[in-house]
């Protein structure tokens, strides 16, 4: 076999080959960078950051679940489709929680997330005052959810 030309697929390998390792290094190497010079700061005492209360998703408790999703004011979604994305997110959010453990999803185990979304579930607008966003939570309450999702 000449390393130069294969005859069944009409291409040359040795080139071929050289080229995509080529290729392969340069995008390998490469790094998205993000001009930050326009982005508003989060936090500190300016009127634009969210209250610290705002700022904390997860588990707060051994108890309690929160999901904290932040809009533009001029975005007009009613509450209903509001807490329908509130509770995607919070199962995509409670999967990432276990697959972080080392777990492997099952069906059966997210058809139990399903149901504590559903049974214990919460949603409501918060209180933020700022004028450029609406501020919503998604709230799961269960006594010892921690352990419960722990040994799903």
């Amino acid at each position: 076999m000449n390393l130069f030309h294969n005859k069944r697929y009409g291409i040359a390998l040795l080139p071929t080959i050289f080229v995509m390792g080529i290729f392969l290094l340069v995008f390998s190497c490469t790094k998205q960078t993000k001009d930050d010079s326009t982005a508003k700061p989060v936090g500190g005492n300016g009127e634009a950051g969210l209250s610290e209360e705002y700022k904390k998703e997860g588990f707060l408790t051994p108890d309690l679940y929160r999901i904290v999703i932040v809009t533009p004011k001029e975005e007009k979604a009613d509450m209903v489709t509001m807490e329908e994305k509130a509770r995607t997110r919070a199962l995509m959010s409670l999967r990432g929680y276990l697959t972080s453990r080392s777990k492997s999803l099952t069906p059966n185990m997210n058809a139990q997330m399903l149901l504590l979304i559903k049974e214990n579930g919460s949603f409501a607008k918060a209180g933020d005052k700022h004028p450029t966003r609406n501020v919503y939570l998604f709230e799961i309450k269960k006594k010892g959810l921690k352990t419960y999702m722990d040994n799903l």
